[in-house]
């Protein structure tokens, strides 16, 4: 049935009852409601729901009592005691329609737990009240109106033997007895009531008895009468004088209750009775002895209930000590009535006798024995409580304990809580014996073992009673919470835990103990659920807990609160505010530690800071009279502000720290640990707003007072040695610094590791402080490295700080005391920050750029997860710097996005504190410059002495230091090259300033150079190096004297920079940008001066070109070297490497290259001037020097004004276009549409389109760009042809240009490089020649050799040139197996250079650097690779299915190679296999780096492993590089490159299968992997690569996209 029929008929039942219940109810009602009255009792939804039916069945019943209906009454009082069993004893119910006389309501012991029973229990328990009445009403109606029946024994549900029961019903271990006194307790209001009806039922019963008595001889009537005569004298208190006693077993247990409860008048009762001599009762114990029975045992009780004497008699009491006792339920009645018979008459026994004592102990001693199998608790409880009455009347405390302990075995092992509290009642009467503490601690073991074994059975609100006691007992008995233990307190929480409302129970103020008590109690346990590591239990019970507490003394609020604040790994805190108090030293102090946890648990506040940093300066700057609690208070207050001082810190509120210092010292003696707390933190502070002297007293301080205190902490003295070092290096005393760190290095590193953080003597506390240690260690470290010039090492350094970063947070659980936690996690968080910000200034600097987007991520995901609004801020404007540089252009496209990103930044400045700071402001500055692009100097101010600091200047400071003053100046000129960039920048201390301030300088003179009248068009022409290499006439334009001075001077300038040591430290985008800048002046003086021979320079240049492309491969090996190992977490001892100058290393590198480079090789390096715009070449052959050229892009406009110029930025755009088409029209989207064959021709006209626009582009960059020095592509021997054609060439000139045909003085001669453009064309071409000569002709006036272009005869010029070319031209000699190496910088290798027309039928590879080219040779002995042991990957990912059937079979034939086809490859296997073979061919998506993690590769390959074969990446986009902004890219092909394969085949960008397919088959069959007939000739990779293009159906748009990084190999036959 579903919920919602359910609910519409339990609605109706209710119905159906109500309007029966409002009318007289008729015999047919009867079943019907009946029905429904089981219906609501079966599926009632809650106890609420239950009640109500209970009580509408009982006005049910009252309805049918009035109709007579007894017999259906005492049938539905059936039902009920059904319901109530199920509910009070959880027994199931079961209707019938079989009807019992005799109904009762088993008493539930948990009922008398009234503190832990929710509140629908005195409602419950008046309803089984209620219940009794009923079924006695109904009983005496029913017998009254059927008397004659029930005599007779001819009713249907009564007879005689119901008069024996009734009786029994009021007896005082009744059940119902017991529920009235539990409903009395509960209300007591109804006491009145319940005893009226009491005496009204057994009046009724006992008139009936009396009528009967008249008309029925010889029965047991009148003892029944009597009983219930007892009964009425027990409940009314009055003497009854005509008593009818009859001397019957019966009658002993009325007799029994009214001596239990004190009748007044029990005399004038036992008067009836005759007294019993010892005789008697001697012989009565041997009747029993003989022959067992309960008529004995009632007379036995009798006779000891008229006879005091016989408790005395030693006689009696040996007869009783010789009966034998056996495991039955007449033993058990034995045992009960002598211990009631001694206890009854203690005030006769003065002493007990060795008599009593036998007795005593045997019963115990029968007990004991029979408690393991004891069914009835109730049938031997009477006996423990009559022995525990004798024997605590005579303190035998040994003998309470042994009862104590046969209760404890017993109740631990039913849980029975009648049992359990008499156990645990009995040790607290020990100990009011004994006052032992001895006694105080079995009571507590005892309570602990009980409770939690109810906790274990889930009766954790039966435990909390017990705990109550024992709490009780301690508050009132010992006032010692000390006797509370640990153990205990897990107790309470595991109860708390299993049942919430026992934190009401407990901690209300409805308890009777104390609130030191209770204070207390709640502190420990906040201490100790702390420890737990599961953070929602720990919630929940805390949380259950503050919320039931309440005290009478308000003043206890703040205290707890501050504690509750103080709890570690809570996952919700309820910000309760304490009530108003009363303003007093302790509750300020108390407030101001609740304000700051506050702050911490929720969210940072300025004017609770205020005010809490107010209040604490207050508190112990005042005099406060109350000494007592001064000391009491003295813990709270240490922490307090060690908690603030910490907190100061890691909100960058510096200026604050140090202020709060300087008045808590001025007041306050110290203890040694705080004082070197307070030292370390003041001179760290010190060191942030550079005050260094200030910082060197403190610093000297804080070793005098490690001295003088004996401090003997590694951890302390390494602290104080960790900042002596950072104020070495903020002083510039750098040998100082390294002395320093080495020797705390050897004291660091003779614990070791082990002693430190593995011990398991350490405690997780010490591991986590000694861990950080190590973490700042190796921050340090890593910075004296890095002033080292040791990046690498610097590198690891930070590596395994982060490292151990993530460690110390992982590891900081939520089971550490929060004060500590607290302290180490703003520590480690603050070094994370820095350790960040320095990585990913390392990866810049070592150009890496691979991770440096996940250290970005991690350092803004660190920042969001922290609220720290000062640091938080200033971590954002540092991060914001790094995605300005990252997604740099020239066109600033991004501007919207950085503005976002500032916009985030500045969001902090809601708070007042970050709004007001003055290193926010700096940042703030420097970071609207870089997203501008323009620069204002923002003076930090600058102190000798902290008491220049104004109040004002110093609260506002976070930091007041300089150090990213240098990057910035530098990358905010980097965005700006092509533009103006001007600055007033007076601190320009450092190298990087310096460079700036130079090229700013070179910027502005080559500004002032294009403003000279001759010289109005040389920013648009070409420029070369070497120019003009011997004299002539005149050599300079004199008014240029003075630029050409300064130019000179720039010059050396850079070179100086160069030749500085402090070079080492640049990033790579540094050294690419003087590289740039030093190119850029050499080629500017070569354009105004005579270069004369100096090839050193050449050679220099070439290798600084180079530097910045090789950097960032060669660190990648390095740092994967020291990356392999990091299980060493404990830093390394500093040592100063010997550096090798940058002449050395370029001559190295010269001499390298001439010596591995082959003979018929030529090398072009092909870049984006950053100032210009322009294309910038340079060419090197072997034997040579190296030329470099300067191609404007602007330079045709002069000469050819019709032609549409087209720049770097708008080609790239226009190629990016391109690709984005070409994808989207790829896209399984787009084809998927494609229905019809009209949308298909469409498709394919699209693509057409697209593949002319590429060739088009390419035509461009060629025409436009290269012009007429194509030629530089082209190598032709320098042999006597050269020196004829050289010589008739200058003639010709000679003869052209008005300054030479006029002017006979020695004649400036152009360097044979530039002469050589000339003789390397393949073809005359008259543009591509004109624009060659106009570059000479603009060359010469650049020197001052004035020829205007209209007195040249141009025709006549071209004709006799013409003639030269046609009689030299078919004599050249070509190099034999010529090779090409394209050297692409990082702005310009997305261009398929390779598919450049002048290019077409070349053998051409590329390399991001000629270093990495000179290591490929090194390490390649053969050009020829064996083809035996090749391994393929082809459709691992399963959809290129006709990739697949093209080539499986291909591959499948060679029995010698190895491979998958159609399947996912096992990392393991692949890398082996990799690893094994000679070369790796793959045909699928990408470049199977989804297959290969690049830590992987790294970690196999590097530093000294397998390098990786020559491998086809023959994917889509396999060979894409992501671009970095300023920074370096990277890519997959480069960690193949890093790995060492010599050559790797691989897409630009994302092509289609078919056309791929078909290129691939071409390359294989070209290059000898597959021969469709006999080689004629043997093809190079790079031949075989140029030459598939055109196998493409779109050779420009597919066929550009492969290219061939590294050497040109052959397959061998």
């Amino acid at each position: 049935m579903s919920s919602q029929n359910h609910k519409q008929l339990f609605a109706d039942s209710h119905t159906r009852i109500d309007q029966v219940l409002s009318r007289l109810i008729k015999v047919e009602d009867i079943e019907r409601i009946t029905n429904c009255f089981q219906y609501l009792h079966s599926y009632s939804p809650s106890r609420d729901q239950s009640i109500m039916a209970i009580k509408k069945h009982q006005m049910f019943i009252i309805k049918l009592v009035e109709i007579k209906q007894y017999t259906q009454g005492i049938r539905q009082l059936n039902y009920l005691q059904l319901v109530f069993n199920k509910i009070l004893n959880d027994i199931p119910m079961n209707w019938n329609d079989s009807v019992d006389s005799w109904v009762e309501i088993p008493f539930n012991e948990e009922m008398t737990q009234t503190e832990s029973v929710p509140q629908p229990q005195p409602q419950l328990v008046n309803l089984v009240v209620s219940f009794h009445f009923l079924y006695l009403q109904c009983l005496l109606q029913s017998i009254s109106s059927n008397i004659k029946l029930v005599v007779s024994n001819k009713d249907s549900l009564l007879n005689m033997s119901i008069f024996k029961s009734i009786p029994l019903l009021f007896l005082n271990n009744g059940h119902f007895i017991r529920w009235l006194n539990l409903a009395i307790k509960l209300s007591p209001n109804n006491e009145p009531k319940y005893m009226k009806n009491s005496i009204k039922m057994i009046n009724g019963f006992i008139v009936i008895i009396d009528s009967l008595n008249k008309k029925i001889q010889g029965s047991n009537l009148k003892v029944y009468k009597c009983c219930l005569k007892m009964k009425l004298a027990q409940f009314t208190g009055e003497e009854y004088k005509d008593w009818d006693i009859i001397d019957d077993g019966y009658i002993v247990q009325f007799l029994q209750d009214l001596h239990q409860s004190e009748y007044p008048h029990i005399e004038s009762i036992m008067k009836y009775f005759s007294s019993t001599s010892i005789d008697e009762f001697v012989q009565t114990l041997q009747a029993y002895s003989r022959t067992p029975s309960i008529s004995l045992i009632n007379q036995l009780q009798l006779q000891l209930m008229t006879s005091p004497t016989i408790p005395n008699d030693k006689r009696a009491l040996q007869h009783i000590t010789d009966i034998c006792l056996l495991n039955n339920e007449l033993s058990y009645s034995f045992i009960n009535v002598i211990t009631s018979g001694l206890s009854s008459y203690l005030n006769n026994i003065h002493t007990l006798n060795s008599n009593h004592i036998r007795i005593l102990d045997h019963i115990t001693i029968f007990i004991k024995a029979i408690s393991k199998d004891i069914q009835d608790w109730q049938t031997i409880k009477q006996t423990f409580i009559n022995l525990h009455h004798i024997f605590y009347q005579f303190q035998q405390v040994k003998r309470i304990r042994n009862l104590s302990n046969i209760l404890y075995n017993i109740g631990n092992k039913t849980l029975n809580f009648d049992i359990i509290s008499l156990c645990l009642t009995y040790e607290i009467d020990i100990y009011n014996i004994s006052k032992s503490i001895d006694d105080t601690k079995a009571l507590k073991l005892k309570v602990q073992n009980l409770s939690n074994s109810l906790c274990e059975a889930g009766l954790a609100d039966k435990s909390v009673v017990f705990i109550k006691l024992y709490l009780d007992f301690i508050d009132k008995s010992i006032s010692n919470i000390v006797n509370i233990d640990n153990i205990f307190l897990q107790l309470i929480a595991k109860c708390i835990s299993m049942n919430p409302q026992v934190s009401i129970t407990l901690f209300n103020n409805n308890n009777e103990y104390s609130d030191g008590l209770k204070s207390s109690l709640v502190i420990r346990l906040f201490s100790l659920l702390e420890k737990s590591t599961n953070c929602e239990e720990k919630t929940r019970v805390i949380n259950h807990l503050v919320d039931s507490l309440s005290f009478n003394d308000p003043n206890l609020y703040y205290l707890i609160q501050y504690h509750y604040f103080n709890i570690n790994g809570l996952t919700t805190i309820i910000d309760s505010i304490p009530p108003p108090l009363p303003s007093n030293d302790i509750n300020d102090l108390l407030k101001c530690g609740c304000d700051l946890q506050r702050m911490i648990n929720f969210n940072y506040n300025d004017s609770l800071l205020n005010d809490c940093i107010q209040t604490f300066l207050r508190y112990i700057s005042e005099d406060v009279n109350q000494q007592v609690n001064i000391i009491k208070y003295n813990q709270y207050e240490q922490d307090i502000f060690r908690s603030l001082i910490s907190y100061l810190k890691f909100n960058g509120t510096t200026g604050y720290l140090i202020h709060v210092i300087d008045v808590y010292r001025a007041n306050r003696s110290l203890s040694n640990s705080l004082d070197i707390f307070i030292q370390t933190h003041y001179c760290e502070a010190l060191l942030k707003l550079s005050l260094v002297y200030d910082a060197g007293e403190a610093l000297q301080t804080l070793n005098n007072s490690l001295k003088v205190m004996k401090i003997n902490s590694l951890v302390d003295i390494l602290a104080c040695n960790l900042i002596q070092i950072e104020y070495f290096i903020k002083t510039n005393e750098l040998q100082k610094a390294v002395e320093k760190y080495n020797k705390s290095f050897k004291a660091l590193n003779s614990r070791g590791e082990h002693n430190l953080i593995l011990s398991d003597n350490v405690s997780m506390i010490e591991k986590l402080t000694n861990l950080l240690l190590i973490a700042k260690f190796q921050v340090i470290c890593c910075k004296l490295n890095g002033l080292l010039h040791n990046s690498i090492d610097a590198f690891k350094c930070i590596r395994i700080a982060i490292k151990i970063g993530y460690s110390i947070i992982k590891k900081s659980g939520p089971n550490i005391p929060k004060h500590k936690y607290n302290e180490i996690k703003w520590e480690t968080i603050q070094v994370m920050f820095e350790c960040y910000r320095i990585i990913l200034s390392l990866l810049n600097q070592l150009g890496i750029s691979r991770d440096h987007l996940f250290y970005f991520k991690e350092f803004d995901k660190a920042n969001d997860s922290t609220w720290s609004p000062i640091v938080n801020c200033i971590n954002s404007f540092d991060m914001l710097f790094y995605r300005v540089c990252m997604n740099d252009n020239h066109n600033h496209n991004h501007n919207h996005e950085y503005s976002n990103h500032l916009l985030k930044a500045e969001s902090y400045n809601s708070v007042d504190l970050v709004h007001n700071n003055l290193s926010v402001h700096y940042k703030s500055h420097n970071m609207k410059g870089l997203i501008n692009s323009t620069f204002k100097d923002f003076e930090l101010p600058k102190f000798k002495s902290k008491n220049e600091i104004t109040e004002s200047i110093l609260f506002n400071s976070y930091r007041l230091d300089h150090d990213d003053d240098s990057i910035v100046l530098h990358a905010i000129s980097v965005r700006c090259q092509s533009t103006t960039f001007t600055f007033n920048y007076n601190r320009s201390t450092g190298l990087l300033n310096s460079f700036v301030h130079t090229k700013v300088e070179l910027n502005n003179l080559i500004k002032s150079i294009s403003q000279i009248s001759q010289l109005t068009n040389f920013n648009d022409s070409v420029q070369s190096l070497p120019n003009i290499v011997s004299d002539g006439f005149t050599n300079v334009i004199l008014d240029n004297e003075d630029i050409l001075n300064k130019l000179i001077q720039i010059k050396d300038d850079l070179m100086g920079y160069i030749n500085n040591p402090q070079f080492k430290s640049f990033a790579i985008y540094q050294i690419r940008d003087l590289s740039n800048t030093l190119t850029r002046c050499l080629l500017t003086i070569s354009s105004m001066s005579i270069f004369k021979n100096n090839t050193n320079i050449l050679h220099e240049l070439y290798y600084l070109q180079d530097l910045y492309r090789a950097l960032p491969f060669n660190n990648d090996k390095l740092i994967s070297h020291v990356s392999t190992n990091f299980k060493d977490i404990l830093p390394s001892e500093l040592q100063i490497k010997p550096q090798i100058d940058f002449h050395n290393q370029a001559v190295s590198f010269n001499i390298d290259l001439n010596l591995y480079l082959p003979e018929n090789w030529s090398i072009i390096t092909l870049d984006i001037c950053p100032f210009s715009g322009n294309l910038v070449l340079s060419k090197f052959i072997k034997g040579s020097y190296p030329i470099n050229i300067t191609l404007s892009l602007n330079r045709t406009s002069s000469t050819k004004k019709n032609e549409s110029q087209i720049s770097f930025d708008d080609m790239k755009k226009n190629f990016l276009d391109i690709i984005k088409q070409s994808d989207i029209s790829t896209k399984a989207s787009t084809t998927s549409k494609i229905t019809s064959r009209e949308e298909r021709k469409s498709w394919w006209k699209l693509r057409f389109h697209l593949d002319l626009r590429m060739k088009d582009l390419l035509e461009q960059v060629e025409n436009q760009w290269l012009g007429g020095f194509t030629s530089i592509f082209n190598n032709y021997v320098k042999d006597s042809v050269f020196a004829k054609f050289k010589s008739d060439f200058i003639k010709t000139i000679l003869g052209s240009l008005p300054s030479r045909i006029e002017n006979t003085s020695s004649k400036m001669q152009f360097d044979d490089e530039l002469l050589g453009l000339f003789y390397n064309m393949k073809a005359y071409d008259i543009n591509k020649v004109n624009d060659i000569l106009y570059f000479l002709i603009d060359s010469l006036l650049y020197h001052a050799e004035l020829n205007s272009f209209e007195e040249i005869n141009i025709s006549k010029l071209h004709k006799n040139l013409e003639l030269i070319f046609d009689k030299y031209f078919n004599l050249r000699t070509s190099k034999a197996s010529e090779h090409l190496i394209l050297v692409p910088s990082s702005s310009c290798n997305f261009f398929p250079w390779e598919s450049l027309n002048c290019l077409s039928g070349k053998s051409v590879s590329r390399v991001p650097s000629i270093d990495l080219l000179i290591q490929m040779l090194k390490n390649r002995k053969s050009e020829t690779i064996d083809k035996s042991k090749l391994y393929y990957m082809i459709n691992p990912g399963g959809d290129l299915r006709r990739t697949e059937e093209k080539f499986k079979p291909m591959f499948n034939k060679w029995s010698t190679w190895n491979g998958l086809v159609g399947e996912k490859p096992n990392e393991a296997n692949f890398m082996d296999n990799l690893s094994k073979t000679n070369l790796f061919v793959y045909l699928g998506h990408g470049g199977c780096d989804q297959y290969l993690k690049t830590a992987t590769l790294f970690k196999t390959c590097l530093p000294k492993g397998p390098k990786l074969p020559p491998s086809l990446l023959i994917g889509c986009s396999s060979g894409a590089l992501t671009e970095n902004g300023i920074f370096e890219p990277h890519g997959n092909v480069y960690n193949w490159l890093t790995c060492g394969t010599p050559m790797v085949l691989v897409n630009l960008w994302d092509v289609t299968d078919k056309d791929i397919d078909q290129f691939s088959l071409s390359v294989f069959e070209k290059w000898g992997l597959f021969p469709n007939q006999p080689r004629i000739r043997t093809w190079n990779i790079c031949e075989a690569v140029g030459s598939s293009r055109k196998s493409c159906t779109l050779p420009y748009l597919n066929g550009s996209a492969p290219i061939v990084y590294g050497l040109p190999l052959v397959i061998g036959h």
